[in-house]
């Protein structure tokens, strides 16, 4: 069937000029999930979403983030996710931590999101602006993201790097990405 045009629903405060869908994954016909960024007004607040499609209705919550997320600042945002399952969604993004620009991992569990600071090499500076910007989970057991990370060379030159990760058994791992 065609498409439809249907609004979908802003955050508390959201102007609707300021929010930015990003990512989205549908593991059914009537399921979707999608990740979206958005100022809520105030300068230096750019906060993460995540959106959920019943197959009638959108509904919106804002992302959560990890423990050590900036309370005077914040750049957040959910730019990739994949759901192999109806109960399972990975998505990742960036947030600003109290030491830098990590990665953002989240984790749907068919209720409820948690949020965790994405691994990543050994040669990742202490401050990584990193982000994960692409999602796949080819089963509700494994799943892989790629993004980027700022880092030192085994030479010691400064750098940004591919980031690679792969989820296994419920964990994380990091590797950087192979350069041509």
């Amino acid at each position: 069937s065609p498409f439809t045009a249907t609004s979908l629903p802003l955050p508390a405060g959201a102007p609707a000029n300021a929010f930015t869908p990003l990512a989205i994954s549908c593991p059914t016909a009537t399921q979707c999930s999608a990740g979206a960024t958005y100022s809520n007004g105030q300068p230096e607040f750019y906060l993460g979403a995540l959106l959920h499609w019943t197959g009638k209705q959108w509904t919106e919550i804002p992302a959560p983030m990890p423990s050590d997320k900036t309370t005077n600042r914040q750049r957040a945002s959910v730019t990739s996710i994949s759901c192999p399952s109806a109960t399972r969604c990975l998505a990742g993004g960036y947030y600003d931590s109290l030491t830098g620009n990590p990665a953002l991992l989240l984790s749907w569990s068919g209720k409820n999101w948690t949020a965790a600071k994405a691994p990543l090499p050994a040669n990742a500076f202490a401050n990584p602006d990193a982000i994960v910007s692409g999602m796949a989970c080819p089963s509700v057991t494994s799943c892989f993201a790629v993004g980027q990370y700022s880092g030192r060379t085994s030479g010691g030159v400064n750098d940004e790097f591919g980031l690679l990760l792969r989820w296994s058994g419920g964990t994380w791992t990091a590797a950087t990405a192979p350069a041509p």
